[in-house]
């Protein structure tokens, strides 16, 4: 009977949320009637910004170095520009990207993230993913990932963010084994300041700047600074206690992230630009979740932890077009990060720090859609862990040292006046400690027509183990240098047009030689480390967006079921379905903007099958409305928003790569209110 009521409940809460569009649609219709468009504005499709357009025909160098059509590039490619989260209502880097098909950003311990892409959701969720600020890989040499310090990525910097879904190693090397996502800072080309700021009823709060000035005529100084905070959440959890009665306490999920950017870039040169940035981002979590149930079957009476983060880089570069119109293109960078890990359970507190430096040259063919294009490159990169401590002790990883040395070739050739694309490339990188890597790629791209495409790709990752990996501990011994390798295979089917765009990818992925804790032959550590663990995923995803007068629909979703072969079991902490539904109405007249978006994940666990919990709880499914109201001037330049999230308040729950009893809870009915301000 209880089941019987919460499955009453979802079909009136998505009855409700169904209400909203049919009462959007409504309105527009009617709306429309009684206010037709005149032929000088039949071609404003939604009153759209440039940004808004680009959201339509995609144009990203994240898949092949060089810009281009979503149509041509060989990976599956979503772009989120500043007009697509503000939309939404974002408030933190996960919110931005966690509105697509295939794609998973749960809560992890001490505040860390996790992000699976197309199944795969468990305690190493957090890696595996290559993340990239303006081009620079910035992952943790040692944990090898950077989705521990997302609050200090802050919205309120960056012009847009490109992912890759799926395998990236040819290009990018190292983690870019379930996907990539790489974030571009604001740069702009003529005079410009905007202001804003966002305060909400549940102490959230934020604040940003981005200014471009002409400092001389061949200079221009591009500058962003952002921060945002939450309070104390007071968030009340539940869990079974060591002598199995029920028991409660609270997180409090309080943090502040702040993110500084200063860009200095050559102009009105044609043939050559240049450019040197200086980042500072950092971040202070407090009272987030802890260790769950990682390490026993009974989570601890204060689950909590903390983390806070410090990361300083500098970039400088150029590119050169030569005579023969080739391009090339020479990045210089070096950051510092500093890390602190605080726990109220028995785990002792923990402090890392790291230098990374590196540099890369690529040589790029002519742009030409007639003739072969190619790029070659050499990459290197250098890295090393300054300090790790686990409270007073260092830990084994602590001066560890590694050097990468890559090669790079990547080309596209057209066939059959260009109606077929070849696309082939390779990627070879030498470690200093651990085994060399060869990672190729190809595929086929047939156009039936020019707003038309059919893809046929496949593409080879890999993972090598992070430091700590190949330097053990006391609980595990030393991996023994051997990636992890997967292999995807795509076929792809798209159809774009000034008004709409249509994606439908089908997906298979194989898993390799994964990274697996075993039982020691040997005395001491009591675990070891085998490269011995197969994986597999199949899967759908679908995309829809259409831009009329008007009204936008936006859609997606997918269906994917992934499986530990080793164990012959489900990941069953990745939803087996993902649903979003997004409709926009733009009424010119009172100039508002309206846009209703909701998520919904069917077919969830609390958290993946681990050796302390062999059946984790299934949550209920997820359904999260949110809504955004937008005045704007006469010229779009101001405007004052509304943002209502989780509007019908559901009691909503994201598993736990941490094995959290229960999972995570979601944001409750929130408000906010904000101004954006440009000149």
């Amino acid at each position: 009977m209880d089941r019987f009521w919460a499955v009453a409940r979802r079909f009136f809460d998505c009855l409700c949320a169904f209400s909203w569009y049919i009462a959007i649609a409504a309105f527009t219709t009617s709306y429309c009637s009684a206010h037709p468009f005149s032929d000088a504005n039949s071609d404003d499709l939604y009153a759209m910004t440039l940004a808004e357009l680009i959201e339509l025909k995609v144009v990203a160098d994240i898949a092949s170095f060089s810009r281009e059509s979503e149509l041509g590039v060989g990976s599956t490619v979503d772009i989120i520009t500043r007009a697509n989260f503000e939309r939404r209502g974002a408030k933190t880097l996960q919110q931005a990207i966690n509105a697509y098909p295939g794609l998973l950003e749960s809560p992890s311990f001490f505040g860390n993230s996790a992000l699976a892409i197309r199944g795969y959701t468990s305690a190493a969720s957090d890696t595996g993913i290559n993340m990239r600020l303006d081009g620079v890989p910035i992952n943790s040499f040692t944990l090898g990932s950077r989705l521990f310090d997302v609050y200090a990525l802050q919205l309120g910097t960056l012009d847009r963010i490109e992912m890759i879904r799926g395998p990236g190693s040819t290009l990018y090397g190292a983690d870019a084994f379930h996907g990539v996502l790489s974030f571009r800072t604001f740069a702009a080309t003529s005079d410009q300041l905007a202001l804003e700021s966002e305060i909400s009823g549940s102490a959230y709060r934020q604040t940003g700047m981005r200014i471009s000035r002409a400092v001389s005529d061949t200079w221009r100084l591009n500058a962003s600074l952002a921060y945002s905070g939450q309070g104390d959440q007071n968030e009340k959890y539940f869990f079974t206690d060591g002598s199995g009665d029920t028991a409660s306490s609270y997180r409090q999920n309080h943090y502040d992230g702040y993110m500084g950017v200063v860009r200095l870039q050559s102009q009105k040169d044609e043939q050559l630009s240049s450019e040197v940035a200086l980042y500072y981002r950092g971040q202070d979590l407090n009272k987030f979740q802890g260790v769950g149930r990682l390490t026993g079957p009974v989570m601890f009476p204060d689950d909590t932890g903390e983390i806070d983060t410090q990361v300083g880089m500098l970039t400088a570069g150029f590119k050169l077009k030569l005579d023969n119109a080739m391009t090339i293109d020479i990045k210089n960078y070096v950051w510092r990060d500093n890390f602190e890990r605080r726990s109220n359970s028995f785990i002792p507190d923990a402090t890392l720090a790291e230098l990374h430096g590196g540099s890369r040259i690529h040589l790029t063919s002519a742009q030409s859609a007639d003739t072969t294009q190619w790029l070659v490159g050499y990459e290197f990169a250098y890295m090393k862990v300054l300090e790790a401590r686990n409270g007073s002790t260092p830990e084994p990883v602590e001066d560890r040292l590694r050097r990468v040395n890559s090669a790079i070739f990547q080309a596209k050739t057209p066939l059959l006046q260009s109606r077929i694309q070849l696309l082939y490339g390779m990627r070879y990188d030498y470690y200093s400690d651990a085994s060399a890597h060869f990672s190729p790629r190809t595929g086929v791209i047939f156009n039936p027509t020019k707003t038309s495409a059919i893809k046929l790709l496949y593409g080879n990752a890999f993972r090598p183990p992070t430091a700590a990996e190949m330097s053990g501990s006391s609980l595990a011994g030393p991996a023994n240098g051997a990636a992890e390798k997967i292999d995807t295979y795509e076929l792809v089917f798209m159809r774009h047009s000034r008004g709409y765009r249509a994606n439908l990818v089908l997906f298979k992925s194989i898993w390799r030689d994964a990274i697996l804790l075993v039982a020691n032959t040997e005395p001491s550590p009591p675990l070891a480390r085998s490269n011995s663990g197969e994986n597999e995923a199949t899967g759908i995803e679908v995309s829809l967006n259409y831009v009329g007068p008007a009204l936008r629909f936006d859609a997606g979703g997918s269906y994917v079921r992934s499986r530990d072969v080793t164990d012959d079991q489900e990941y069953i902490a990745f939803p087996e379905t993902i649903l979003n539904i997004g409709v926009g109405v733009n009424l010119k007249s009172v100039r508002t903007r309206i846009y209703l978006h909701n998520r919904a994940h069917f077919n969830t666990y609390s958290g993946p099958v681990t050796v302390f919990v062999d059946s984790p709880e299934r949550l209920d499914d997820y359904w999260r409305t949110d809504l955004t109201l937008t005045w704007y001037s006469t010229k779009q330049q101001h405007e004052i928003y509304l943002n209502f999230q989780n509007l019908l308040n559901q009691e909503n729950y994201f598993p736990s790569a941490a094995s959290a009893e229960g999972g995570i809870a979601d944001t409750q009915f929130s408000a906010s209110l904000g101004v954006r301000l440009k000149y």
